[in-house]
């Protein structure tokens, strides 16, 4: 509750029990919110989807990924999002290609691999 920004949204996802220490005069301060998020319908997902990825496709989209880590380097990569020790200024991506295969991949693609 101490980290809320000024109208700022607390998302619960994913909890099976009760959230003890909500202080409401906290959130009142602040004129923030807290929702809780189950699953979007279909639809919904979908059209989410379609723009995130069309968005991707024209360019308007530009994530900006920091560091990519093979999927045997998981470990390392939880210690990257922790401890930041390359530098790290974007997304931390873990990927489902081992190490040598990322490095071929972006050989082959500078700049744009599949991750």
């Amino acid at each position: 509750m101490d980290l809320i920004a000024y109208r700022g949204t607390i998302v619960v996802v994913g909890n099976r029990g009760t959230i003890d220490n909500i202080n409401p005069r906290k959130l009142m301060m602040t004129e923030g919110s807290i929702v809780g998020l189950l699953v979007a319908p279909e639809d919904e997902t979908n059209a989410a989807i379609a723009g995130i990825n069309g968005g991707l496709a024209s360019g308007a989209l530009k994530p900006v990924v920091g560091t990519v880590f093979g999927l045997e380097d998981a470990s390392e990569a939880h210690v990257e999002v922790i401890e930041h020790k390359k530098g790290t200024s974007g997304k931390v991506i873990l990927s489902m290609m081992t190490g040598e295969e990322l490095e071929e991949d972006l050989a082959k693609n500078p700049g744009s691999c599949k991750l």
